[in-house]
């Protein structure tokens, strides 16, 4: 019996009977669903996240004495945006392959958005930048054309078709669960890394000297600590057992400490706050939507996991309704490569153009850190592209980002190390810490992406999900 194909949610097991079996996707190595499911759950985390942070903007903007209207109506335009792109990342989660619909929705928004923005600098500059516009136009609609092309590829269109057919949600073999997972874990140890650097800085500085709120400030960054290990811990589950049971588990305990670290850091801004007086409080209002951001996060793998888990049965004899996936959560590596090296090869790119290598000495790094930059966004971009589609050449491409990546990160971290120490007279040891910890944070993803794409095995039709096997004995 083929026990690793997709199927539909909402399909019932019954009497220990596995769902009916579909596999629209021709690509053995694809999830049955694409990795739809994952590019919608992180693309409503991206867009909730960005809408907070534009409505910090657009308050700021409001209440700056000083500033220019113009600034106020992009940061606003930029949330309605945001909006629009977290909806079209939730109807992929709700409908599937069915709601690849709302991404052409997502485009034409943004391309009003872009020619807005594009217009708005063009009247307010007197003598505004061509080739500045033109990337900038390009830039802020790379991300909605790139998603346009990726859901128009053969599979996509097959797995569109399959779940028109029927009146049911396709979703991957394992329900998104390794993916997510993996995803959890990256963002747990990147959490751990920020909290540690953070905790040693407040004690090598000596805050503590400063009295009660010093002490406060590091209980809370250990409840951040704590916060990331059980994240970790989540991430770790649902990417080894893809228990779904064990896995809201330990989902439940991240979940909680995050809404309290998020809360206990509002209550103290707010107490800080009423000691700076008015001007405190308006600072206070401020933070709140960045600080909201801090649970965009775990709130999206809530209504993840309502929409995608409910109908998982677990039966004696002989599987439960969950599969091991074909990618192995691969495809959600990719769109985290393409997402975060697009913004990459363009900022490098309009470094060349305006300013001739000068973001590179302004870091300390010398006139080649532009060119790190394209090179790391370049192999970053091929990769996410490579993993995202599992084609034939997936595995050379992500060993080939891991490798140039954490080596160009590993050059950049001891350039900067040593600058800070020759150049820098004030160079103190939270610097230097700092340093290190922008080190770990870029080795993370490739050093991670090289683990998984050399520790990938292909998946046969008559092969045994053993370790899958073991989380129910």
């Amino acid at each position: 019996m083929d026990t690793l194909d997709g199927f539909f949610s909402g399909d019932d097991a019954g009497e220990g009977a596995p769902p009916a079996l579909v596999r629209p996707v021709e690509n053995p190595r694809l999830p049955a669903d694409g990795g739809l499911a994952t590019l919608g759950l992180l693309m409503d985390t991206t867009g909730k996240a960005l809408a907070l942070v534009a409505v910090t903007y657009t308050i700021v903007a409001l209440m700056a004495p000083h500033m220019p209207g113009l600034i106020a109506l992009v940061a606003l335009l930029s949330v309605g945006r945001s909006w629009v792109h977290s909806r079209a990342g939730r109807q992929l989660v709700d409908e599937g392959p069915r709601g690849v619909g709302g991404l052409g929705l997502y485009a034409s928004v943004a391309g009003v958005h872009t020619a807005l923005c594009v217009i708005i600098v063009a009247v307010n500059l007197p003598d505004p930048p061509i080739v500045g516009l033109i990337l900038g136009a390009v830039m802020l609609m790379a991300w909605p054309l790139l998603l346009l092309v990726l859901v128009r590829r053969a599979e996509i269109k097959a797995a569109v078709q399959a779940a028109h057919q029927v009146d049911r949600i396709l979703v991957s073999e394992d329900r998104g669960l390794t993916a997510l997972g993996i995803l959890m874990v990256l963002g747990g140890v990147m959490m751990l890394a920020v909290w540690g650097a953070g905790a040693l800085a407040l004690l090598i500085s000596g805050a503590l000297k400063l009295g009660f709120f010093a002490v406060i400030s590091l209980m809370l960054c250990g409840l951040f600590g704590v916060r990331a290990w059980f994240g970790l811990q989540a991430g770790r589950i649902a990417a080894r057992t893809r228990d779904p049971q064990r896995f809201m588990q330990a989902f439940d305990r991240y979940n909680t400490m995050a809404t309290i670290s998020i809360a206990l850091s509002a209550l103290l801004i707010v107490v800080f706050g009423l000691f700076a007086g008015l001007q405190g409080l308006l600072g206070a209002l401020v933070v709140f939507p960045a600080l909201a951001a801090g649970l965009v996060w775990p709130r999206a793998i809530r209504q993840y996991a309502d929409r995608m888990l409910p109908e998982v049965t677990f039966t004696d004899d002989p599987l439960p309704a969950i599969r091991r996936p074909r990618d192995a959560g691969l495809t959600g590596l990719g769109v985290v490569l393409l997402g975060i090296s697009l913004p990459g090869l363009f900022i490098a790119l309009i470094a060349f153009a305006f300013v001739g290598g000068m973001f590179g000495q302004l870091g300390g790094l010398g006139e080649w850190a532009d060119y790190r930059t394209v090179a790391s966004s370049a192999v970053a971009f091929v990769a996410g592209w490579c993993l995202f589609t599992m084609n034939a050449r997936f595995q050379p491409a992500a060993v080939l980002y891991g490798v140039i990546a954490s080596g160009l990160a590993i050059w950049a971290g001891i350039e900067t190390i040593g600058e800070l120490q020759t150049q820098l007279a004030f160079a103190g040891p939270q610097l230097v810490l700092l340093a290190v910890v922008q080190s770990v944070l870029a080795l993370t993803l490739p050093l991670a992406t090289l683990w998984l794409a050399l520790r990938h095995e292909e998946v046969g039709d008559d092969a045994v999900d053993a370790d899958l096997a073991r989380a129910f004995d």
